[in-house]
Formats: structure tokens, C-alpha cells, sequence
């Protein structure tokens, strides 16, 4: 028979809204098993299921994070490299990353060479990700990801498009204020240090044109990129794998974050660059 279609139960013994709820769909059974057996075997399997022993009950309201005064802007450049030979030329740290530039042997490596800009070239559809997780150390999950689309961003007809996020300005993009669980300790292997919890963060592009993902690292000196470019075989030989991470801290006291390198070193004037794998 079919003996309920729906059924929920408390996850934290604390709260009973509609956000905690689980529906469980019943299907045909037979009647040997009472009803409310029934239900409470199934419910028991569906804990077990989706929480597995050794999680804990976790709270999913979260707060909103906003950029410490620090933070200035981010910036993602693209490498200039020849069109005939894809040897790399160089980053230009002076100036705010442009995509598209016009010249008949060089080009970005993203390949963004089109004027004027137009919203239907294929490109348009390409978006930032922003990956975040728990620890650098050993294999790692991914506990949230914000997608940041170029189109209605970063690209605007009739502008030079620049991969350039400036905090705390209007209208805001996606990634300027951050949202995490108002108990972070809850997680799993979570370090809540005092008021403060740290994640880390890497950033790919999806490049609808060439269809490939870019990763981006910070330079640990940025005044001087042209160190860090691959060799002409297009192999990095500078950067460890940890120069990817971005490191992210958030302060529940004041609900702020603070962006540092992955070795705490700081950025100059809260001016983050980030460069093209």
C-alpha cells in the first residue's frame, strides 16, 4: 500500500521550519510492517544516508561577509604572447588587465581578440570561479563555489572589457561580500581560531572561446610579473602548487574578510593580482 508520500523530522532538536526538512517519498510496501515502523525505519536510513555517523548536526544559517577597508581591487591578467609561436611576451602590472587588444602577431592568451565588443561572440558566456575549501593540505572537497559570469560584469557593450573586481563598489559583483555557516566549528576538521575562520580559495576561468580552464596564481613579488611567465614550452617552473590558493579569513567579531596569500604574506595596497596559468 502506499502509506504516506511525505515525512520530516527535526535535525538539530532545536528548530522545526521548512528549511530543516527532508521530504522521504513512500513507495508500494506490503503490510507486514506497521505504519509508523515503516516510518520511523525509513527516516533512520535517510539520516544515515545523508549524514553518515561521523557528522555532526549542522546549522545552516550563515552570515554575510563583507571585504575589510584594506581590500582594494582584484585583478586577473592574461599572459601577451606571440600568434605564430605562442611564446609568451609579458604581464604588464602597471596597467588594468584589458582582454582584448588589437595586433595582427600578439594576442592574449585567452585568445579574446574581437572588436567591438559584442554580447553574441562566443566568449561572452565565459565565467570567473571562485572554489573554496577548508585546508591546502591533502586531498581537498570543495565546500562552496561562487561563479562570477564576464557578461553583464565585467563585460559591458561598448567597453574594453577588464577581469578586474573593485570591493565595495556599486553595483556589487557576485564574489564581494561572501556568505559562511554562522557555526563553522560544526564542520567536520574545522580550526575556529578565536573569532576567526580561515578558507581558501582558488580561481579558474572557463573559456567558452577556447573551451579550456584557466587557473590563475598569485605572484609572491607582483612589481615584477615577467619572472613568472612559463618558458616557451608553456611549462611553469617558478610557482608551487600552493600559489594557486588565495587565503580567505573571516572575522565573525566584526564580519569581515581579509585576502592574503597562502604564507600570510600581504598584498600592496590591498591590491590583489592574480596571473594566468
Amino acid at each position: 500500500m502506499e502509506v504516506v508520500n511525505n515525512y520530516k523530522f527535526i535535525l538539530d532538536g532545536r528548530n522545526l521550519n521548512k528549511d530543516k526538512q527532508i521530504p522521504i517519498r513512500f513507495f508500494q510496501h506490503s503490510e507486514m510492517s506497521g505504519r509508523d515502523d515503516l516510518i520511523n525505519q525509513r527516516a533512520e536510513q535517510k539520516v544515515e544516508e545523508i549524514f553518515k555517523e561521523d557528522y555532526p548536526t549542522i546549522d545552516f544559517e550563515k552570515y554575510c561577509f563583507k571585504p575589510e577597508s584594506s581590500l582594494s581591487e582584484l585583478n586577473m591578467y592574461f599572459y601577451n604572447q606571440l600568434i605564430s609561436t605562442g611564446q609568451p611576451i609579458s604581464y604588464n602590472d602597471n596597467l588594468p588587465p584589458e582582454w582584448v587588444i588589437d595586433s595582427t602577431t600578439q594576442q592574449l592568451n585567452n585568445k579574446f581578440v574581437t572588436k567591438p565588443i559584442i554580447s553574441s561572440i562566443p566568449w561572452s558566456s565565459s565565467y570567473f570561479k571562485f572554489d573554496f575549501y577548508q585546508s591546502i593540505i591533502g586531498e581537498q572537497k570543495i565546500l562552496f563555489s561562487i561563479a562570477l559570469p564576464v557578461n553583464g560584469t565585467m563585460l559591458i557593450a561598448g567597453d574594453t572589457p577588464k577581469p578586474r573586481i573593485i570591493f565595495n563598489q556599486t553595483p556589487k559583483t557576485e564574489i564581494n561580500d561572501i556568505f559562511w555557516l554562522r557555526k563553522p566549528d560544526q564542520l567536520p576538521g574545522a580550526i575556529f581560531t578565536g573569532n576567526t575562520y580561515t578558507l581558501y580559495c582558488t580561481v579558474n576561468f572557463s573559456n567558452s572561446l577556447t573551451g579550456k580552464i584557466q587557473r590563475f596564481k598569485a605572484i609572491p613579488n607582483g612589481e615584477n610579473s615577467s619572472d613568472y611567465l612559463p618558458t616557451s614550452d608553456l611549462l611553469r617552473t617558478t610557482f608551487t602548487e600552493r600559489y594557486y590558493f588565495l587565503k580567505y579569513v573571516l572575522d565573525y567579531s566584526t564580519l569581515t574578510y581579509k585576502i592574503t596569500r597562502y604564507d600570510n604574506t600581504e598584498f600592496t595596497n590591498g591590491i590583489i593580482n592574480l596571473y594566468s596559468n
